[in-house]
């Protein structure tokens, strides 16, 4: 297990909150040399635990949306087995294994839901799938912690952002190439993104600052492999007997005084809620899901999850948009 330097704890703390934040800002705002934090960044890359930069956006806005799928096959696969199946299908951007009810998570964009059956059957041509079930986000809301132990006093809440079923087109072509890219890696610069789609930089500019302004972009951050230093991600699903305004604001004000949870999902289908963890033991999940369920009686069941390995594949969002001029 690694063991993270305070400076490694303010870099993952201020890449999660703003992963565009540059070397620049954070020498400034912590009193650390340049050169510190270009080393330790680069550490912290080569040791896995920063695995990627990415732009967090609102998927209709693209003209499609996010689904996440559990899968429990019969035999638990390698992850390499996995990869061989994802890699010729353009809507899967994340791929995990997971312990629990459920052995593998996918998460991908798509259209229609009968786009989604397409893919389940490719991979019930290689893996004996015995079940599997969907969620799909309405409803997103990240919680910024100090769960490193900084001392800093943070507590910031980004959203809640929301999505849906209806897909509303607000992108052209240049600003899904942007987009693509900093989905890939959102700490490239503007002149990078420039030379790359063969664009002006004034036009790149305008089109970033345009997909902020129609909030299609919603937050950067940062994929952190939290299992180097100690941590696990444990998923928490819910199904309420009623879904009501009232069961919402109980769950959301749970998931806002809870120093675990990190994400906080509305979802559509079998489940309600999709509550996202980092905790250090499977006591911790325990414990907060026998207070989660007295604090909401109203809650009919739950089910917890743990990732445990996973890899994500970049998207071209120009391949998957259909229709576009």
């Amino acid at each position: 297990m690694y063991k993270l330097t305070k400076v490694d704890r303010i870099l993952v703390m201020e890449l999660l909150n703003n992963s565009r934040t540059s070397i620049k800002e954070i020498s400034k705002k912590f009193g650390i040399s340049r050169s510190s934090i270009s080393n330790r960044i680069k550490i912290l890359e080569e040791k896995g635990i920063l695995s990627g930069y990415n732009v967090d956006f609102n998927p209709t806005f693209v003209g499609i949306f996010p689904v996440g799928i559990l899968i429990k096959t019969k035999k638990i696969p390698e992850i390499n087995e996995i990869k061989q199946i994802t890699k010729d299908i353009p809507n899967i951007y994340r791929c995990s294994l997971c312990a629990g009810p459920f052995n593998i998570q996918i998460r991908m964009y798509i259209h229609k839901l009968e786009e989604m059956q397409k893919i389940m059957e490719k991979f019930n041509q290689t893996l004996e799938i015995e079940d599997f079930e969907y969620l799909i986000n309405t409803e997103r809301t990240f919680f910024l912690r100090d769960f490193l132990g900084l001392g800093l006093k943070i507590n910031q809440v980004y959203g809640p952002f929301h999505y849906g079923l209806k897909l509303d087109m607000k992108c052209n072509r240049t600003e899904l190439k942007i987009l693509t890219l900093l989905t890939q890696n959102c700490r490239l610069s503007m002149s990078a993104i420039a030379k790359i789609i063969k664009k002006p930089l004034s036009t790149v500019n305008f089109c970033f600052k345009k997909l902020k302004e129609k909030k299609v972009i919603e937050k950067f951050s940062t994929f952190i492999n939290v299992t180097k230093f100690g941590y696990s991600i444990d998923h928490i699903k819910i199904r309420v007997k009623e879904s009501n305004e009232i069961i919402d604001k109980k769950i959301f004000k749970f998931c806002r005084d809870s120093d675990e949870i990190f994400i906080y999902n509305k979802t559509f289908g079998k489940w309600n809620y999709n509550l996202q963890l980092f905790v250090k033991s499977a006591e911790e999940t325990y414990l907060l899901v026998k207070q989660l369920q007295k604090e909401v009686p109203e809650i009919d069941k739950l089910d917890v999850f743990r990732i445990y390995a996973g890899y994500s594949h970049a998207v071209d969002f120009n391949k998957l948009v259909k229709g576009l001029s």
